[in-house]
Formats: structure tokens, sequence, C-alpha cells
């Protein structure tokens, strides 16, 4: 019964990007009709775009800030809470997860240098969104509430089930990737055809099948977090989420880029070896 009212919670918040009528209408038109999501403007919906980010973060708010309200309506915790302050636990799961992520984070300074400035109001809101919004949002929710709707069961299986039920939300972006791929392919000079649909939702679910691994890998790592590291603080585990999307998921690009020098798939290399190292010796000590 727990995992179902858990299902129809992560159901409710994925529902709560496509409550407006116009963004239910672009994902059931994307669903049977990608030439018409993708080129047709009065159903397209750009996720990106000002007017869609300001009103999916009202609707996924909302749904967030029910979720908080009960938490702290319930006077039982699902986990141990930490005698720390909860400053000090942000501080540990950060630290702890910079170095985890110590190669991706070399590898893309030495690609690309340091991260960019946002510079429009559009690319600011785009980061509120990514590094706040939804990290915090998303530990609330998967975390927060359903290790509390699960609190019946052991440890391992809270991870697990909210580890994979986190992969499973982001499962509306195979219609977002499909989209995207069938306008690129049609800014490239391809002929709109049933063939060309279905090549865009191959690659979609090509993409998918990373994202989801790594999602699931994530909440696996956030899990482990809530019930060791930090002790019940959502917070500390906003502020491990948030780096996570700053820095991107590990791409080990430099093992496949002709254009990185021995030197520095080295330097690459012995980032990724040492943080995962590091992490994992650190992590015993807390």
């Amino acid at each position: 019964m727990d995992i179902t009212v858990c299902g129809g919670l992560c159901f409710a918040l994925i529902g709560s990007f496509y409550v407006c009528p116009h963004d239910f209408r672009f994902f059931k038109v994307a669903l049977q009709d990608l030439h018409s999501a993708a080129t047709d403007a009065s159903v397209y919906v750009d996720r990106d775009s000002t007017r869609t980010i300001l009103k999916r973060s009202v609707s996924f708010t909302s749904v967030i800030c029910g979720s908080f309200l009960y938490l702290r309506s319930v006077s039982k915790a699902s986990v141990e809470i930490s005698d720390k302050h909860p400053l000090v636990l942000m501080v540990q799961c950060v630290v702890l997860t910079s170095i985890l992520f110590l190669g991706p984070i070399v590898e893309h300074l030495v690609s690309f240098g340091i991260w960019f400035e946002p510079e429009t109001p559009n690319e600011w809101l785009m980061l509120f969104r990514n590094v706040f919004l939804c990290p915090f949002g998303e530990e609330i929710f998967f975390r927060g509430l359903f290790f509390h709707v699960l609190r019946s069961r052991t440890a391992t299986q809270q991870i697990l089930i909210s580890s994979l039920l986190f992969s499973l939300s982001h499962a509306h972006l195979l219609m977002i990737h499909a989209v995207d791929e069938y306008r690129v392919a049609l800014e490239n000079g391809e002929k709109p055809r049933n063939e060309l649909e279905r090549m865009c939702w191959r690659r979609s679910l090509q993409k998918f099948y990373f994202h989801f691994f790594f999602t699931f890998i994530f909440g696996i790592l956030n899990g482990f977090y809530y019930n060791t590291v930090c002790r019940g603080s959502v917070l500390a585990l906003g502020a491990a989420h948030a780096l996570c999307n700053l820095v991107g998921a590990p791409s080990f690009r430099f093992a496949r880029d002709n254009t990185f020098s021995i030197k520095k798939r080295f330097v690459c290399g012995f980032s990724y070896a040492i943080g995962v190292g590091s992490w994992y010796l650190l992590r015993q000590a807390l």
C-alpha cells in the first residue's frame, strides 16, 4: 500500500508540470503526433521559456509546500535526527559530494573553464530552477516525504524504492527530448515522415537510458546521505543535489575525445579515481 501511495504522489508531482491546459495539451499531442507538437505554435511549449518556468514553479512549489507542511506536522521522524546544526550537515554533504564529483569538476574546468555566468533574466531563472527550486523541492518530496511514507520498511528498501520512483519521475522528459529531436531534424533539412518520428523517439529513449541510470544512482547516494551523513536533513540533501545539478553527470569525455591531450587525460582520470577513493574513506569517518 505504501508503494502505491508513493507512486500516486509521484504522479501528482509530475502532473503539476502539466496542470495548465496549454501544457497538458502539448503533452497529449506530443504522444500522438510529434510533428504537430513540434511545429504548431499553438501547441508547442518551450520548457525553458520564462512563462513556462514561472507557471511550473508555482504549481511545483504548491506540491512541495504541501509535502513540507505535512512533514512538519508529523511528530515521529522516519529516521533518527542528527543533533548537529543543519549548516554543519549541509557543509558535510556538499564537501563529500564535491570530493565524489572531483572528476567531473576537473573535467569541466579542463574542457570549458569556469561555469558560465547568466546574462539574461531567463538564464537566471533557469539557474534558479536547476540549482535551487528543483533540488530542494525534490529532496523534500522524494527523501523527506517518501521515507516517511515508507517508514515501516528497511532502510535499504526505502532507498531503493524512493530512488526508483525518483528516476521514473523523469520519464516525461522522453516526450520533451523527442520533440526537441524532431525540431532539430527539421532544422537540418529532414523531411516530415513517420520514420522520422520513430527515429526521434528512439533517440529520446537512448538519452533517457543514461538519465534514468544516473538519477537512480544519485537517488541511492542521497538516500544513503539521508540515513547516515545528514540524518534526516533535507536542507543538506538539497545543497548536495544543487551541486550535482550544477556540475552535471559524469561524462567521461576525456576518455573518448581525441582533443584531450595525454596530460589532460591523465589529470582527469586521476581526479575521477582520487575523488571516488577519497569519498569512500571520508564517508566512513563521518
